[in-house]
């Protein structure tokens, strides 16, 4: 009993950790990207700002940052009085 609680657990830990969206590397607009050799290249697209792209890549050797190309903000709504498109009277 005990031992199929925790395959159901190890499954479902699976199953969530898994089911990460296809676009959730180029969640952040700056890129560090990583010579692995051999032509091959890492790049992770999730850096909130140059500066934690810096960080990232510091003490690797053949790294270097830039500018998501993928990366759109989130929509924003515009607050204030006229944001309101619908009106109850």
């Amino acid at each position: 009993m005990h031992l199929t609680r925790l395959l159901a657990g190890v499954a479902a830990l699976f199953a969530i950790t898994g089911a990460t969206p296809v676009f959730a590397q180029y969640e952040g607009p700056w890129c560090a990207h990583m010579t692995l050799g051999f032509g091959f290249v890492e790049n992770k697209c999730s850096m909130r700002s140059y500066a934690m792209c810096r960080a990232e890549i510091t003490g690797v050797p053949g790294a270097w940052c830039t500018e998501n190309p993928w990366y759109r903000p989130m929509a924003t709504t515009p607050r204030g009085r006229n944001s309101v498109r619908y009106r109850y009277r």
